[in-house]
């Protein structure tokens, strides 16, 4: 979740958001019609009158805040909102989200940016790449990884001959699906990226090896971050038994 102080009406937004949804009365995506003057937005609900609110700002203070995602509409005049899972999780918790599982939240896209040099293609990624919320958004952090790795192969395949190419496309699939577990395995993890990173050649270019890196580095964040997500939840689990 992002740091984004939300008004009370933002969150009784939300909590009336996500308990229709959970009673089946609410569909994905969530599509308000304006209507009347003022004008004021309502939505369809299955087998009851639609919900009406007036501020279709607070939908967009909730997607700043990574609890709502958005997409246009296929005539590009209007979004269709999305609960994330950062945002059924502030609802359980009273809005007193986990913090991130490295005891301080990054944004995945600003540092692929900044590692970059602004060449990494951050338009694939989607809306929420705050660490800790990836951390709880499966959708989100599947894509996450899924662009990381589809960018490293490109930049890579230039570099190496096609027998060497066919070997570490080979170890990419395994990072991905090291990644997309739901506990990676740190010390697996290592020795993939170990591979990935060209630690154990020099005949890779300075510049293209800071390009690759600057991928390494947050898919290992992605990584590490989702292991200790598990823990806490875990020890958390152990500590309510208890």
């Amino acid at each position: 979740m992002k740091s984004v102080t939300l008004t009370a009406r933002q969150k009784d937004l939300l909590r009336t958001l996500v308990a229709l949804t959970q009673e089946g009365k609410l569909s994905d995506p969530i599509i308000p019609i304006p209507f009347g003057t003022p004008t004021q937005y309502a939505v369809y609900l299955r087998g009851a009158e639609s919900f009406r609110f007036k501020h279709l700002s607070d939908l967009d203070a909730l997607c700043d805040a990574g609890l709502l995602r958005f997409r246009w509409n296929r005539q590009g005049t209007g979004k269709l909102y999305t609960i994330t899972q950062a945002g059924f999780t502030a609802v359980s918790t009273n809005f007193s989200l986990p913090p991130s599982p490295l005891g301080y939240d990054i944004n995945l896209a600003e540092l692929l940016q900044i590692m970059s040099g602004d060449r990494f293609p951050l338009n694939r990624l989607p809306e929420e790449t705050e660490l800790a919320a990836l951390a709880h958004d499966p959708i989100a952090r599947h894509t996450c990884i899924e662009v990381m790795c589809d960018e490293l192969l490109r930049l890579v395949r230039p570099l190496l001959n096609w027998e060497a190419f066919a070997i570490y496309e080979k170890q990419t699939q395994i990072l991905r699906s090291i990644l997309l577990q739901a506990r990676p395995d740190e010390e697996r993890l290592k020795t993939a990226v170990r591979v990935l990173g060209f630690l154990e050649q020099t005949d890779i270019p300075l510049p293209d090896l800071i390009q690759v890196w600057a991928i390494l580095y947050p898919l290992m964040l992605l990584g590490v971050a989702r292991s200790q997500q598990n823990k806490l939840t875990t020890n958390n689990g152990k500590r309510m038994r208890e």
